[in-house]
């Protein structure tokens, strides 16, 4: 008899026998059994998860000849069971979509599917990988899966859905494997290991499931592989066959590190090293090991986060207590920018040592914060104290027209917003240049008092705490010899980042914080403005104003003409924070004339703000009243140049100079309001 591999031997029959994936076997399974049978579905997930056994168990149940319509128990020994199991039914058809991308394939299947089935129910195309099929292969397959004819079923599979278009998934059954639970895997390897009389212990078996990271057919691999070795089979000899680092050596690295003996450091790692073990897979595992050393530092009774073995996890809470947490975290982010540098050096080993030296507590340098903010709003100020700026850039094309900006807080409010454009520039040079333009605004309001900047730019981040030194002290010049790019922007920032008290922060971009999402506003409608030219752009500011110097520009925006003047009598502002317009009005009656005209108002804002302005009347006082109790005001940001205004016409300036020049009673108003209403808008005043 041939010999089998272990993942074809133990591959999954039935739903029932399906690992780790229990939602997906339950869904399939009453919609058989239901008799809701979708004409296509798209099953998405890492390798080695149950995708293609799946559809082969989909294909037996939906054509089980020892059943007298779908069963989600197929019985696996009718011929048309056996014939698929063997990938040789004539009515369910396997395809391989990376060796039949092109349309032309495609259309074979469409032309074969109008064909009714030969021995089966339904006729079943599997295709596997079907990310790897062309656009045009896509689109002609869609009409077939929208509407395919009877008793056909198209299954896709795989492993990059974010390839696969938006228009086929629309059309398909969507179901998402995951990867398999770590004890779902162990279980099943150990029945595994009992049928086939493999001497391993569970550390062995555990270690298999660890190194498989949630694929099964991965994990059936490895062990078919170990099980040709004599004896048993122990975690140290699994280590040595895959090239793993065993955890032993990591206990014994992370106890040299903490102990600070460079000497004994590099012992250890030379000695890890001469095994045959690569210095990346070194440095990855040892990265796994310090989440486990966080671990066992802050919970160290919940063992089950971890996936090591009890001796080990005892060994690392006893070690945890030499280590603080901010130690513990430095280290991981040392490793982490390590890893990008081991990968791209000629000379990994050497690199290595360095890196593992670096990780003494008292040769690491302070890492900067730069943890995501929270999205909520900052806090309140003390009076209009600045305590935090957001900065973005943007760019139409990265080169391309670019655009970039701040936003300046005085806790939930902002107080002033900046920017500028380039006509040709780059999204780094944006992201520079805006917090650039933050610092000179500080730098010229002589701000003194620490200030929290918030950037999304890693760029920004990791130059301002990582690369300026080397930089400067090597003449501007980067370790690949070139001159450092942006040099014009880095300079004046890194005098002025010196100079002032900055706490940079990086946020995560298009979150949903307010601050971020503002400034990327603001820097995008940068970026789109264009001059005649290619001339620079003005940088704008924003200011406070006082609410009567914002009516008065916003009074030259409303139309019509009548409109204006019967705002610019009987109405002022009360209150404006930004979003929401307080507007008072002299009595009851005026009141409810106004009420149609809010729209005229609101649109008069967003002439003057660029963004939705919510408007509110309200009944206010006499004017006497008012000048002797006003009412408080929140001064908003607004735009200081203000938009030209075209000049009235005859009919409108002889209206308006009646108004002003008149001083009229209160009924003299109300009954000159309802004349100039009825006159230029047509409009029936109620009683």
């Amino acid at each position: 008899m041939s010999y089998s591999p272990l993942h074809h031997k133990y591959r999954p029959r039935t739903f029932a026998e399906l690992v780790g994936q229990e939602a997906i076997a339950a869904t399939l399974t009453n919609g058989i059994t239901l008799g809701k049978i979708a004409p296509a579905y798209l099953f998405t997930g890492p390798r080695g998860t149950g995708k293609t056994s799946s559809a082969r168990i989909l294909a037996k149940s939906l054509n089980c000849l020892n059943s007298p319509q779908p069963t989600p128990d197929p019985c696996g020994e009718c011929e048309a069971c056996l014939a698929i199991a063997r990938g040789s039914a004539l009515d369910v058809i396997e395809i391989d979509a990376a060796s039949n991308t092109g349309v032309d394939n495609i259309r074979e299947i469409i032309e074969r599917s109008q064909f009714a089935p030969v021995q089966c129910r339904y006729k079943v195309y599997v295709i596997d990988e079907c990310h790897m099929l062309s656009t045009a292969a896509f689109n002609a397959l869609l009409k077939t899966l929208e509407e395919p004819p009877p008793q056909i079923i198209f299954i896709l599979a795989t492993t990059d859905p974010q390839r696969v278009l938006p228009t086929i998934i629309s059309r398909c059954q969507r179901f998402d494997y995951r990867r398999i639970p770590l004890e779902a895997m162990i279980k099943h390897l150990e029945y595994i290991a009992t049928e086939e009389q493999i001497k391993i212990n569970l550390a062995g078996i555990t270690l298999i499931a660890q190194l498989a990271n949630g694929g099964l057919r991965d994990a059936q691999s490895l062990l078919d592989q170990l099980s040709l070795l004599d004896g048993e089979i122990t975690p140290e000899r699994i280590s040595d066959l895959v090239g793993a680092t065993s955890e032993q050596d990591l206990i014994a690295l992370l106890q040299a590190i903490s102990e600070a003996e460079p000497v004994k450091i590099i012992e250890k790692c030379r000695n890890i090293l001469n095994r045959g073990r690569e210095p990346l897979i070194i440095l990855q595992n040892l990265a796994s090991f310090y989440l486990n050393l966080l671990i066992a530092k802050t919970s160290p009774q919940n063992q089950a986060l971890v996936t090591v073995t009890s001796q080990t996890w005892q060994e690392l809470c006893q070690l945890a207590q030499n280590w603080t947490v901010a130690d513990i975290l430095r280290g991981e982010q040392h490793l982490k920018q390590s890893e990008i540098q081991l990968k791209n050096t000629t000379q990994p080993h050497l690199w290595l040592e360095i890196t593992l030296l670096g990780l003494i507590p008292q040769t690491q340098p302070e890492v900067v914060h730069t943890s995501p903010a929270l999205n909520s709003p900052p806090p309140a100020p003390k009076s209009n104290q600045i305590d935090s700026i957001y900065t973005d850039g943007s760019c139409l094309g990265n080169p391309g027209p670019g655009g970039w900006a701040y936003v300046v807080y005085a806790g939930d409010k902002i107080i002033k917003e900046g920017g500028g454009h380039e006509s040709q520039t780059t999204n780094q040079r944006m992201e520079l240049a805006a917090a650039l333009g933050a610092l000179e605004y500080l730098e010229k309001k002589n701000h003194t008092a620490e200030v929290t900047l918030y950037t999304d730019s890693q760029y920004v981040i990791k130059g301002l705490t990582q690369w300026l030194k080397g930089w400067k002290k090597n003449g501007w010049i980067t370790s690949s010899k070139n001159p450092v790019v942006n040099q014009d922007l880095w300079k004046p920032l890194d005098l002025l980042n010196s100079k002032l008290k900055i706490n940079w922060q990086h946020v995560r971009g298009h979150q949903g914080n307010e601050g971020n999402e503002r400034a990327d506003a603001l820097a995008r409608s940068y970026a789109s403005q264009k001059k005649s030219q290619e001339e620079e752009i003005p940088n704008s500011v924003v200011e406070y104003q006082s609410p009567q110097e914002i009516w008065q520009q916003v009074i030259t925006l409303v139309q019509p003409v009548t409109t204006r003047a019967l705002f610019q009598q009987q109405a002022k502002l009360i209150e404006f924070d930004g979003a929401i317009a307080r507007v008072g009005i002299s009595t009851e009656k005026l009141l409810k004339l106004h009420q149609g005209k809010i729209a005229n108002l609101e649109a008069a804002f967003f002439t003057l703000f660029q963004r939705k302005v919510k408007v509110i009347m309200e009944v206010i006082s006499t004017p006497s009243e008012k000048k002797n109790n006003p009412l408080p005001s929140l001064p908003p940001p607004t735009v200081i140049e203000t938009p030209k205004i075209e000049p009235p016409t005859v009919t409108e300036s002889l209206t308006e100079s009646v108004i002003d020049n008149s001083t009229p009673t209160e009924k003299q108003l109300e009954k000159a309001v309802e004349n100039i209403l009825k006159q230029f808008q047509g409009e029936i005043i109620p009683d």
